[in-house]
């Protein structure tokens, strides 16, 4: 049976620092940096993995640009800080930790603050898995990764798509959620869609005997109120708070309601065990009908943007539910005032309100909206929106030791926009770093993004950037990524690292990889526009990475041509996967060649242009030797085997991208003939024996035409 800590007082500490895990998310609306920098980090040195932080924006912004006393030194560092930008706030507070066998998760009231995890009083729920032992509330974990799922992709970031991929390969088995085996006696409500209120009145039969809450947040005025006694047509309600404490108004006490008895509102105190004061900080709500009690309790105060709106109009929320199965015995009375110290408020005159919170605080607007900045090597990458007027440019950045620097040569490419940086400061950036995008305007005003934290995630132990490791996992996910990754290294000019990465990529072969776990997204090759800004230099690169290119795709034709052994429309996404990285890597260097030969100032020798011919001839040769091992070796023998629909199927997210590859590979014959029409370093050269010769180039582009027509009639 999983720990259910309700009625029973829960050491957060002792939570944070009971079992080693591999990856932690953690969903809060405050943050306090040097709370968890210096302490919770401490307690989490057994996550050997990725460590997220999702917050409100809000308060991510006030955190990284306010006083150094209150900046994080590790965020983006040690961990990932990721902001979320929702219409009013972000509010959950989950913890979730996850390793190959088991998992602990930490849903309720406390945020991820010094008083949220030692001294508030908050309602918390700690729930543990273990693979094998105790697994009756995984549909529990499942439903929290899923929101955590949905909600990356609505707040997307790539370094945290990254961290819970990462999640998602070390703890299979939290997903993806299976509804046909959930637990109606734990079920998590999120409202990204749908109102909290709605979901909780789908489960209760009405009307009811009587609801109690317990808040410290409230509306100005009791409207909502009405939504209750409407909705569930309670005989009573009791609102629990804390004077002084709770921001209620002297409205409340003017509800009809409140006049005629049926709403009670009482005031209470609240202490820890050794009877040190607490603040109030829970929110909960005990439904009652008859013997049976539903009870809820999370984020949600009790107020309309948290508990009546969906998150496209309100907060962004999660609350636990707990079914009647699991609360025999529950006296919300004795729940929501342990210390029985509760007194009804009669009189206006006794209410102390506290000033309203800062929820509704926004951030400023800006010209630009940055999203994500990333230290890639020694290329800083930003996500940005930027309107086309503004023009001119650059990256300020703002280290935290003091030291500052601009950033002014910069490669745009739709939203994504590339410096350069000095390698006399990358050191800088193994210290939590902030960056604006600076630009002019139209009237030559200057033109200023958001501040966002460079993202720079270091491993724990060595303290080295974990992207180039990242990037490898990322290219054995998935062609898509495999592209996405190539073209992220090629707009730098650090061939080390792009020879690093293909001597150490390796695709591993998957001979029955359903394809909803290899997921296939479209790869979208970028036509080598990194490589633009190298003009010449290209050619040296060319020849640098041709060792390590011909070991790359010599080593995955192999695989190509072990998985043609046994062809099943199971392995079809792995297949391809491998192809269309191979193809890749061939086409980013007959680019690199061709862009090269473009900007050439003055005339190849006789030697180089020798050397281009035969290392194009090597690029298409394999290029030749794959699309024989995909028609006859692979597509062929799978027909005689297997149902046309389902190899259809398999195939189908994998045509198109196929069919561009195609494309562009036998288009370099034709780009290379316009650089011999004109003045060009080898308008005077012929190919002699090379593939490329009029002789021997019109055979090859018809073979590889008409095998890959062969290929899509059968499969398509």
């Amino acid at each position: 049976m999983a720990r259910i800590k309700k009625t029973t007082r829960l050491d957060l500490v002792d939570a944070l620092d009971d079992k080693s895990y591999d990856h932690a998310v953690i969903c809060t609306y405050t943050f306090d940096a040097p709370f968890f920098e210096g302490y919770c980090l401490e307690k989490l040195k057994s996550v050997s993995g990725t460590v997220s932080v999702l917050v409100d924006y809000s308060v991510y912004e006030r955190v990284i640009t306010g006083d150094h006393s209150v900046r994080p030194k590790k965020g983006n560092i040690r961990y990932l800080l990721h902001p979320v930008k929702a219409p009013r706030v972000f509010h959950p507070k989950i913890f979730l930790f996850a390793g190959r066998d088991r998992g602990r998760l930490i849903l309720g009231s406390a945020n991820c603050t010094r008083p949220g995890i030692s001294s508030n009083a908050e309602l918390v729920g700690c729930y543990d898995y273990e693979r094998g032992k105790n697994e009756r509330l995984l549909p529990l974990f499942q439903a929290s990764w899923g929101f955590l799922r949905r909600l990356s992709q609505r707040f997307p970031g790539k370094q945290l798509e990254e961290n819970l991929q990462e999640l998602m390969s070390a703890a299979p088995w939290i997903g993806p959620e299976d509804e046909s085996v959930s637990d109606p006696h734990f079920r998590l409500f999120d409202n990204l869609d749908t109102a909290l209120w709605d979901q909780l009145l789908a489960e209760v039969e009405t009307p009811v005997d009587s609801v109690h809450i317990i808040s410290r947040y409230f509306d100005d005025n009791p409207q909502i109120l009405d939504r209750v006694l409407n909705d569930l047509r309670p005989s009573k309600i009791v609102i629990h708070t804390q004077n002084g404490i709770t921001n209620m108004t002297p409205d409340w006490l003017d509800h009809h309601s409140v006049a005629d008895g049926r709403t009670e509102i009482k005031l209470c105190r609240y202490a820890d065990d050794e009877g040190r004061a607490q603040p109030l900080h829970a929110k909960g709500i005990v439904v009652q009908k008859g013997r049976d009690q539903w009870f809820a309790f999370g984020s949600a105060n009790f107020t309309s943007p948290a508990l009546l709106r969906s998150a496209s109009e309100g907060n962004v929320e999660t609350i636990i539910l707990l079914g009647p199965a699991v609360n025999r015995g529950l006296d919300p009375e004795r729940l929501f005032d342990p210390m029985g110290s509760a007194a009804r408020l009669e009189s206006k005159t006794d209410l102390r309100t506290s000033p309203r919170n800062d929820d509704e605080t926004k951030p400023a607007s800006y010209d630009i909206l940055l999203t994500e900045a990333l230290l890639d090597g020694e290329l800083l990458q930003l996500e940005a929106d930027v309107p086309s007027e503004i023009t001119g440019l650059s990256a300020a950045i703002n280290p935290y030791d003091g030291y500052t620097m601009t950033l002014h040569s910069c490669f745009a490419e739709d939203t994504s926009i590339t410096f350069k940086v000095p390698p006399e400061a990358l050191g800088r950036f193994n210290e939590s770093s902030v960056v604006k995008l600076m630009g002019v305007n139209p009237d030559r005003s200057q033109a200023e993004s958001n501040p966002v934290l460079i993202v720079n995630i270091l491993e724990i132990d060595g303290g080295a950037p974990t992207r180039r490791q990242r990037h490898i996992y990322d290219a054995q996910q998935s062609a898509a990524k495999f592209v996405s990754v190539l073209n992220s290294l090629l707009r730098g000019e650090d061939e080390q690292r792009l020879i690093e990465f293909l001597n150490l990529c390796d695709i591993p072969i998957a001979y029955d990889s359903a394809s909803h776990l290899i997921r296939r997204s479209k790869p979208v090759w970028e036509g080598g526009a990194g490589m633009r800004a190298l003009g010449e230099r290209n050619l040296k690169f060319y020849e640098s990475l041709h060792e390590a290119t011909m070991l790359f795709c010599e080593r995955h034709l192999k695989k190509l041509q072990r998985h043609a052994k046994q062809p099943s429309p199971g392995s079809v996404a792995n297949f391809l996967h491998i192809f269309l990285a191979v193809g890749s890597v061939l086409r980013a260097q007959l680019e690199r060649l061709t862009q090269g030969l473009e900007a050439r100032s003055g005339l190849l020798t006789s030697g180089e242009w020798f050397s281009c011919r035969g290392h194009a001839d090597a690029y298409f040769e394999l290029f030749e030797k794959m699309t024989d091992c995909l028609l006859n070796a692979y597509v062929k023998p799978m027909q005689r085997l297997y149902d046309p629909l389902q190899i259809k199927e398999e195939f189908l997210p994998d045509l198109e991208p196929l069919g561009i590859l195609y494309d562009d590979m036998l288009a370099f014959r034709t780009r290379i003939d316009g650089l011999k029409s004109r003045w060009n370093p080898i308008r005077s050269v012929g190919y002699f024996h090379s593939v490329l010769s009029e002789k021997m180039w019109p055979k090859y582009e018809r073979r590889a035409r008409e095998s890959l027509g062969a290929v899509l009639k059968a499969v398509a």
